[in-house]
């Protein structure tokens, strides 16, 4: 009880810490000029974002949309029309300090945090990016730090599984006070999930591709930050022959990061065939994601490279675990043709056998889409 009542006090004293000065619950008026999306965290959760750029030019026709990013990540939004300017993020307390001014002469109307967890963080974050009369609209948060917002959006049960991309859309919705309790509705009204790849990107792709005169190919990804979400070498390795076999007028392309690249050659030299490519690991991420986009379609496990394929409309098979909180319905495929397999309880994205790989794959490729 005495702890419940020190969490009530908190909320005043934020309030007065970071100057708010909207009325709790207040929704963002349409009217709006100037908006900021926070997203200074991971490249795949940037690329689920971009729904949010669509709906906010829906629901405040003319507004300026800016977006706070991280240095991992601000190059997949910089040249985006939809995004007027790009602020990076260091991740430390100084680094946003030093951003304070610039984010304050852009005076924002409204700051939406959209980053789970790490409240403390992402309070203050709205709080330097804020004014007085600045919406600071949040995801659902611990009632302790609603202090530092004006609106914080619980999801209603409904929309508790459903996709990430359109829990944040459900999120930026309420702050402007419209309804929609339900998946069906907020899938409805989420636009897709897409990239701005600039020519420059496209070109470089091209001069790869010409290079390597692969024809029809398949992307495939092993690696995640997350051990228990990445394949492994030796099941990929054993994957290859089968699909090799099987499809003559096919190439495979694999695309590590900078730290897979000895992995991602294991598994060319073993393969010992000429229809099997490594991409450049130092090319620009958005040049992967052109790469990505004349693919036929892409094998990856649940991590960024999945979420890269929905961008540019591209088949996908993914492949995940349930191990470490993960909850596959989160993060599987959507709008585009895929298909999805899950490990076995307990066990990491390494536990899926290659035969299952190239049976889901031969379905996708045939056309049957979970």
């Amino acid at each position: 009880m005495l702890k419940r009542r020190v969490y009530g006090w908190l909320v005043p004293v934020y309030r007065l810490l970071c100057g708010v000065g909207v009325p709790r619950g207040a929704r963002v008026p349409k009217s709006v000029r100037r908006v900021l999306v926070v997203r200074h965290d991971r490249l795949g959760d940037m690329i689920l974002t971009t729904p949010v750029f669509d709906l906010l030019a829906q629901l405040a026709p003319g507004a300026e949309v800016d977006v706070l990013a991280s240095p991992r990540n601000a190059a997949l939004v910089r040249g985006d029309d939809r995004v007027r300017m790009v602020f990076e993020d260091d991740g430390t307390w100084l680094g946003l300090w030093r951003l304070r001014p610039y984010l304050r002469e852009r005076q924002y109307d409204a700051v939406f945090s959209l980053i789970p967890g790490r409240s403390i963080r992402e309070g203050w974050t709205a709080a330097v990016a804020s004014h007085a009369r600045t919406h600071r609209v949040s995801t659902w948060r611990p009632k302790r730090y609603h202090g530092f917002f004006t609106r914080v959006v619980r999801l209603p049960q409904s929309l508790a599984m459903a996709h990430v991309s359109r829990q944040m859309s459900y999120v930026v919705r309420a702050g402007f006070g419209k309804g929609g309790r339900d998946v069906a509705a907020a899938s409805a009204l989420a636009a897709p999930i897409r990239l701005a790849i600039p020519a420059g990107a496209r070109e470089e792709a091209e001069r790869w591709l010409a290079s390597h005169a692969t024809g029809d190919f398949v992307t495939i990804n092993l690696a995640s930050a997350a051990p228990a979400r990445s394949w492994t070498a030796a099941e990929c390795a054993r994957l290859l022959p089968m699909l090799l076999a099987r499809h003559p007028q096919l190439s495979f392309v694999l695309v590590p990061g900078p730290a897979d690249v000895a992995e991602a050659e294991a598994v060319r030299v073993a393969a010992a065939s000429p229809r099997v490519h490594v991409f450049d690991a130092g090319a620009p991420l958005l040049a992967v994601a052109a790469l990505v986009s004349r693919a036929k379609l892409m094998i990856t496990p649940d991590t960024m490279t999945l979420h890269l394929a929905v961008a540019t409309g591209r088949p996908v098979l993914s492949l995940h675990t349930t191990t470490d909180g993960n909850v596959p319905d989160l993060w599987k495929a959507v709008g585009v043709p895929s298909r999805a397999l899950v490990a076995p309880p307990g066990q990491a994205v390494g536990a899926i056998r290659a035969e299952e790989v190239a049976a889901a794959f031969e379905a996708l490729l045939g056309g049957e889409a979970d």
